[in-house]
């Protein structure tokens, strides 16, 4: 997914890539998604962290969102996924609806956690970067951020404020 993000962000950027070069990195960037696929065993937005894992339903937060990064990524630079645009926006929208669903409001603090594991805290790290993520899918006219993911934005920003970066689990992380 990360592979993807850098081949995408390259293709976007004008200037970037030569046009002789162009080709090859198209032809990467298909042999990259297909790749991806493994990651994805199911059609509900979920990612997993494994490819072809031995349990595909239990996805993994932190897939999904470097998943929803790497679609926009593409999105952005006006590529297609798997062929089709089509294609692209719609697992845009259901990776963006799976992470929306997953946000859990009655923790302290509200956001999502690296893995579905229950027992796992509230990642603020990644909470941020899904904030961010959905936003910017939201901008795009793609998903409406439900209700309680809106208004803990503000929220997730005031609790940074005089915070030291070292004193969150995850900061080497995200």
């Amino acid at each position: 997914l990360w592979t993807v993000c850098a081949i995408a962000a390259a293709l976007g950027r004008e200037g970037a890539v030569a046009p002789a070069d162009r080709p090859l990195l198209l032809e990467r960037l298909a042999w990259t998604e297909g790749a991806c696929k493994t990651f994805r065993a199911h059609e509900d937005g979920g990612w997993n962290i494994f490819p072809n894992q031995k349990e595909p339903g239990h996805h993994s937060p932190y897939s999904t969102t470097l998943a929803l990064l790497a679609l926009l990524e593409v999105r952005d630079a006006g590529l297609p996924w798997e062929g089709s645009e089509a294609r692209r926006d719609e697992l845009l929208r259901l990776t963006a609806t799976w992470l929306a669903e997953r946000f859990i409001p009655t923790s302290n603090p509200p956001g999502w956690r690296r893995t579905e594991d229950p027992q796992d805290i509230v990642s603020p790290g990644l909470s941020l970067q899904i904030h961010a993520l959905l936003l910017r899918a939201e901008a795009q006219g793609l998903v409406t951020l439900p209700a309680a993911v809106e208004r803990e934005i503000p929220r997730t920003l005031a609790r940074l404020v005089g915070q030291d970066i070292e004193v969150a689990a995850d900061a080497g992380e995200f």
